[in-house]
C-alpha cells in the first residue's frame, strides 16, 4: 500500500513543481511547453520507483521528499553538461524605462540646483 502512496505523492509533488515552474517561465517571457510541464511529474515518479527498489525499507515520506531533491540535482547537472542556455537567457528583454526616467530626473534636479 505504501508503494501506491509514494508514487502518487511523487506525482502530486511533481505537478506542484511543474505548475510553479510554468508560472515562473511565463512571467519571464518564455512560452509554455507541455514537454517541460510533464517533465517533473514523470521524473519524480521514475526516481521514486527507483528509490522504492533500492530503499524498500525507507519511510514513504522520505522517498516522497527525496525524489524532488534527486530530480533537481539530476536536472541541473544535465543542464550544466549540455551547454545549452535556458530560453530566458537567449533573448533577454528587460524593462529599463525606470532607469532612464530615474537618470533624467536626477539630471534635472542637478541642473535646477546649479541654476540657483
Amino acid at each position: 500500500m505504501h508503494i501506491v502512496i509514494v508514487l502518487f505523492g511523487a506525482i502530486f509533488i511533481g505537478f506542484i513543481e511543474a505548475s510553479w515552474g510554468a508560472r515562473k517561465d511565463t512571467r519571464l517571457g518564455e512560452s509554455f511547453s507541455i514537454r517541460k510541464f510533464f517533465k517533473s511529474p514523470i521524473l519524480f515518479f521514475l526516481i521514486s520507483a527507483i528509490l522504492l527498489v533500492f530503499a524498500y525499507d525507507a519511510h514513504p515520506i522520505f522517498i516522497i521528499f527525496a525524489s524532488p531533491a534527486i530530480a533537481r540535482i539530476l536536472v541541473e547537472f544535465l543542464k550544466l553538461i549540455s551547454g545549452k542556455p535556458p530560453g530566458k537567457f537567449i533573448n533577454p528583454q528587460r524593462d529599463t524605462r525606470w532607469l532612464r526616467i530615474w537618470i533624467s530626473e536626477l539630471v534635472a534636479q542637478l541642473k535646477s540646483q546649479r541654476v540657483r
